[in-house]
């Protein structure tokens, strides 16, 4: 696991060069057997790849068609997401759900008519 993290760690320098990547002693702290990264640059996938392990007990290796559970982290990738269409003047926060997506519905008919994104 430590050489593909360490080739992780070198694919990711040029991104943060004052991230200490490169120790595998880093990923065992934070108790990461595996990752999988993407980069998108210009609209193109510029960099896919998985290390490591994605379940340690069977031996499995992360792919890059791995789905990692991440929780409660969806929720600030979504807000950010609808953040970089409102910059993009796509979507407006103060506009109804309704009018971005005609078939939202709520179990309250007034919470569906007032939800704004």
């Amino acid at each position: 696991m430590a050489s593909n993290l360490s080739r992780a760690a070198n694919l990711l320098r040029p991104l943060y060069p004052r991230s200490n990547f490169s120790s595998p002693k880093r990923w065992t702290i934070w108790k990461v057997p595996g990752l999988a990264i993407a980069v998108v640059q210009n609209g193109e996938m510029a960099l896919v790849r998985a290390y490591g392990l994605r379940d340690v007990e069977a031996g499995l290796p992360v792919t890059t068609d791995t789905q990692f559970l991440i929780g409660s982290a969806t929720k600030s990738f979504t807000s950010t997401g609808l953040a970089l269409l409102v910059d993009e003047r796509r979507l407006d926060w103060k506009k109804p759900v309704r009018d971005y997506i005609p078939e939202f519905r709520l179990q309250d008919a007034v919470a569906t008519d007032r939800g704004t994104v």
